[in-house]
């Protein structure tokens, strides 16, 4: 059987929705149940965000790249989702903390932050270098150090953190945006559950050494608290379709030049 892909093109971009549908909803044959589950859909992933693509506007005016970074609990499939925005061909830039140290020495976190920022630096001179093609001139990019590095501090209250993040999201960020992906927390257990299963030894001891299993319910408080401080929320329920989900934000969206036709 083949599956088509359809585009409709309202004024601010062309949308994605499937074609066919499964019959009508209460006998009425104008209506396939098919297009009423696409626009519902459409409703609530694929919305633009003005705030957003105001900032990306002006960077492009001012030739430099707009980073995203993508913030949220562990689990809620922040890397997941920069794998498929890199697939792509957006710049990207993914390391977690536990990727991170188990291929070092050493395990201080202030090492983890320093190379954080140093492959940060780097990528934004390579996109303000007219030889490099940065698309849309978005980087994506896992988590945002100086608000992680506030929220997993193990020797501050939650009051503290919640003051000190509060203050941080109030902060002008004219080159950046915060995103906060938002998926349920019995979601997030699952994830996680299956994440640590399939840990080798050496990543078992970060998570223990780091009490990461311990502070994951105060972080999840405390963004479901900052929630709305935050730039944007995107949903991270379903990965596939969070992926579009995040570009329609900044009124991208796929070209039908590029649609493929899959056989079954």
């Amino acid at each position: 059987m083949i599956k088509t892909i359809s585009l409709c093109k309202p004024m601010n971009g062309y949308r994605l929705f499937s074609t066919f549908s499964a019959g009508t909803s209460n006998g009425d044959t104008s209506i396939p149940i098919g297009r009423q589950k696409g626009e519902a859909v459409e409703k609530v992933w694929f919305n633009n965000d003005y705030g957003l693509i105001e900032k990306l506007d002006s960077c492009k005016r001012e030739g430099k790249p707009l980073l995203v970074y993508l913030e949220s609990p562990s689990g809620a499939g922040k890397q997941q989702l920069l794998e498929r925005i890199g697939n792509l061909e957006y710049r990207t830039i993914s390391q977690s903390f536990i990727g991170h140290m188990k291929s070092k020495d050493t395990s201080n976190v202030n090492t983890y932050k320093e190379d954080n920022r140093k492959v940060i630096k780097s990528v934004i001179e390579d996109c303000q270098k007219s030889s490099i093609d940065t698309k849309n001139s978005i980087v994506f990019i896992h988590r945002y150090e100086p608000f992680s590095s506030i929220m997993y501090d193990r020797s501050k209250s939650f009051e503290e953190k919640e003051k000190l993040l509060d203050e941080l999201l109030s902060q002008n960020r004219d080159d950046k945006v915060l995103v906060y992906c938002r998926t349920p927390e019995e979601l997030i257990e699952q994830r996680l559950g299956g994440r640590y299963h399939f840990y080798e030894d050496n990543e078992t001891k970060l998570i223990k050494e780091h009490k990461v299993i311990e502070s994951q319910e105060q972080s999840q408080e405390l963004y479901n608290k900052l929630e709305k401080r935050f730039d944007s929320v995107l949903d991270t329920t379903s990965i596939k379709q969070a992926c579009p989900s995040l570009l329609a934000k900044f009124n991208i969206f796929f070209d039908k030049s590029k649609i493929l036709f899959k056989y079954k």
